[in-house]
C-alpha cells in the first residue's frame, strides 16, 4: 500500500521534447540562441493578449534558460499591464534580422523596480521562426571573428566587419558604416579570420542587408556562393567548437 502511494505522488518522468517541424522550433539548443539574440539586439516585440484588440510592445530583459523563464519589459501602452495581469497569457511577435519570430508564453509574476514594471514569464515550449536557410546558425558575436572583402565593381570598396552568426551554409555580418548592398549581390573575395584558424576564403551571396543608423553599421545575411572543401571543413570545425562551448554553459560546466 505504501509503495503504491509513493508511486502515485512521484512526479511523472518528463516527456521527451517533440522534434522540430518546419519553422516550429522546439529543441532548446536551437530555441535559446534565437531568444538570446533577440535580447542582445533589443528586438521590439508586438504583444497580443487574449480578448484585447489593442496591441502592445515589449522587449526581452533576460533569458534564464537554467531556471526556465524569461524576463520582459513593461508593456507599452501601460494599459496592457492590467490586461496581462488578468489574462496572464500573451503572444510575442517580432522580426529577427528581417525573419519573423513568434512565441506564446504565460505570466509567472509581475514586479516593479524604480516605478517600472517587468514580468517573469514561462520559457516558451516552441518558437516559430521562418528561417530562410537550410542550416541553423550559431551566434558568434562574442568571438568577434573579423571579416574583410573588396568589391569587384568600379568602386573597389573595402568592406570590414565581423561575424555575428555562422552556419555551414552561410553567415550573418556586421559591416562598418553604410554599405549599399542588395539581395542577390555577390561578394567574390571574402575572408574571415577566426583566431588560430588562419584566413578562410569564400564568395558570399547577399540574402538581405539593412543599415542601422544609430549603430553606424550595415547588417547582412548571406549564403556561400563559392567555397572550397578546405574552407568548408574549417568552418564546420569552428561551428562544432561553438556548439560544445554552448553545451558546457547550459550544463554549468563551462
Amino acid at each position: 500500500m505504501l509503495k503504491a502511494l509513493q508511486e502515485n505522488i512521484q512526479s511523472p518522468e518528463p516527456s521527451k521534447p517533440k522534434p522540430d517541424t518546419g519553422f516550429q522550433i522546439r529543441t532548446r539548443e536551437k530555441m535559446i540562441p534565437l531568444l538570446v539574440q533577440a535580447h542582445r539586439t533589443r528586438l521590439l516585440f508586438d504583444v497580443s493578449i487574449p480578448t484585447s484588440e489593442t496591441h502592445y510592445t515589449t522587449a526581452l530583459l533576460g533569458v534564464y534558460d537554467s531556471h526556465g523563464f524569461l524576463v520582459l519589459d513593461e508593456l507599452t501602452p501601460s494599459a496592457g499591464h492590467k490586461k496581462l495581469l488578468k489574462q496572464r497569457r500573451m503572444t510575442l511577435t517580432g522580426k529577427l534580422d528581417g525573419v519573423p519570430l513568434r512565441f506564446n508564453t504565460r505570466l509567472i509574476e509581475a514586479r516593479q523596480q524604480k516605478g517600472m514594471a517587468f514580468y517573469k514569464v514561462e520559457m516558451p515550449e516552441s518558437v516559430f521562426h521562418m528561417q530562410r536557410r537550410q542550416e541553423f546558425r550559431i551566434t558568434a558575436t562574442e568571438a568577434r571573428i573579423p571579416f574583410h572583402a573588396q568589391r569587384e565593381d568600379d568602386s573597389q570598396e573595402q568592406l570590414k566587419g565581423y561575424v555575428f552568426d555562422l552556419s555551414r551554409g552561410g553567415m550573418g555580418l556586421n559591416l562598418e558604416g553604410e554599405v549599399k548592398l542588395q539581395r542577390d549581390d555577390i561578394l567574390q573575395n571574402c575572408v574571415i579570420m577566426p583566431s588560430g584558424n588562419g584566413k578562410i576564403p569564400f564568395a558570399l551571396k547577399v540574402c538581405h542587408a539593412k543599415y542601422h543608423k544609430k549603430r553606424k553599421l550595415t547588417r547582412i545575411g548571406g549564403c556561400f556562393e563559392e567555397i572550397d572543401t578546405s574552407s568548408q571543413r574549417r568552418i564546420a570545425k569552428i561551428i562544432t567548437y561553438f556548439e560544445r562551448e554552448y553545451a558546457k554553459r547550459l550544463s554549468g560546466s563551462g
